[in-house]
């Protein structure tokens, strides 16, 4: 069971509409706090950083009926969606075809997608692979290792 201030990490007034909503879509523990952490150094100093409403979902979450439908709510929602694995090998079958499903939401919009490995985040895992590849598909952008690197779906 998730415990809950680990899936609301802020207190409810900022959620409001000037939040900016941060999808976090991450294999375990580990992972969750690497994305945390790239958030928190990305946006270091910057306005944008006291709006930022992390929305995480365990990979294995996204694949329940009934979680997987919330997790998309928030998905359709996201301005930046950051999927952050573990493991270096590539993603499940059912996680990508959840992760595709919830980009497609975001088509036309201002979306910016990072994909975080295990190590070396600027080595080109299974899971950045397959994460840009939809992204792209989904003509969204890319962020490929550090932010001012991207590639653009549109």
């Amino acid at each position: 069971m998730t415990d809950l201030s680990e899936r609301f990490p802020f207190p409810p007034e900022t959620a409001g509409s000037d939040s900016l909503p941060v999808l976090i879509l991450h294999e375990d523990r580990e992972s969750y706090i690497r994305a945390l952490r790239m958030l928190a150094n990305t946006f270091y100093g910057q306005p944008e950083a006291a709006t930022l409403r992390p929305l995480p979902w365990r990979f294995d979450e996204l694949t329940s009926e009934s979680w997987g439908r919330r997790a998309l709510a928030d998905a359709e929602r996201a301005q930046i969606v950051i999927v952050a694995a573990s493991a270096t090998g590539p993603l499940s079958e059912d996680t990508r075809r959840w992760i595709a499903e919830a980009l497609a939401l975001r088509r036309g919009q201002s979306t910016a997608v990072v994909a975080l490995g295990e190590g070396d985040d600027a080595a080109d895992t299974p899971c950045r692979s397959h994460v840009r590849q939809i992204a792209i598909a989904a003509g969204l952008d890319f962020i490929e290792g550090d932010w001012p690197l991207l590639t653009t779906g549109r």
